[in-house]
Order: structure tokens, then sequence, then C-alpha cells
């Protein structure tokens, strides 16, 4: 399965969703995602 991520601020939450296989080859997308809120506002993190 091919890996995707989305992020999605939700007021002061910043929700992360991710599906398929997570490996070397496309950490550095997931990486992108996580820095893209990293900077934000959040209040918390929320798991999936």
């Amino acid at each position: 399965m091919t890996f995707s991520s989305g992020v999605e601020m939700k007021g002061r939450e910043a929700w992360i969703t991710r599906a398929g296989e997570l490996d070397a080859a496309v950490a550095g997308e997931f990486h992108q995602a996580i820095e893209q809120v990293a900077g934000q506002k959040s209040e918390k993190a929320c798991p999936a």
C-alpha cells in the first residue's frame, strides 16, 4: 500500500493522519507533515 499523510488543524489541535506502510523510503514525507504543524500553535496532539 502506498504511503500518504495529511495534516488538519482543528482549532488549536493538530491532526496528522497517515495511511499505508511507513518505511525509510517515505519517512521524509511524514517528517514534512510533522514539521508543517510544529511551528503552529497546536494545543495538543491527538492519537489516530
